[in-house]
Order: C-alpha cells, then structure tokens, then sequence
C-alpha cells in the first residue's frame, strides 16, 4: 500500500510507470549484491528492489518495484540481486 499513496508522493496506480519509485541501485548496494539493474537507455542504472509485503498467493514470494517504477510485480524470496529501500524518513 505504501508505494501507491498519492501521499508519499507515488501515484496510486501500480501498473503505470512511476519517476517517484524508481531507484537506482548504488555503489554499495552493487558491491553487496544489488546486481539487478537496467543497463542503457532512459532508465540506465535504475533497479529492482524489494518491499515488504509478500504476495498473498505463495509464501515464498514477495512485492517489489521494478526498475521502471512498476509496483504489482512479485519475485521468489531467495533472488539475491534486488534492492532494499529504507521505509522511513527522517525530516530534521
């Protein structure tokens, strides 16, 4: 639910590309496995990360964003080469 709330600032589709839900996969998150990633193009250096809701049809399937922005899509547990998104921020 998170990823498509208008309020955070995503928009409310999950099908539709979305600028606010891309990320690109740094340095350290490469070196530490994040190897997923679009190579080329308007997305270069964009990647797949994991969120935290699994999918409701399998236990060993979990959500995640792809690197164009795409929330509905699902992937098996044990794929290493995705990334993790911090679900906070801190305003100081």
């Amino acid at each position: 639910q998170d990823v498509v709330n208008v309020d955070y600032g995503f928009s409310s589709n999950a099908l539709e590309i979305d600028n606010a839900r891309q990320k690109k996969n740094t340095d350290y998150a490469r070196v530490q496995g994040a190897r997923y990633l679009e190579v080329g193009g308007n997305y270069n250096g964009n990647g797949y990360w994991w969120l935290r809701s699994p999918f409701m049809r399998q236990y060993d399937y979990a959500r995640g964003v792809s690197d164009l922005g795409y929330s509905e899509d699902f992937y098996y547990v044990t794929y290493h080469s995705y990334g993790v998104v911090p679900a906070l921020q801190i305003k100081l």
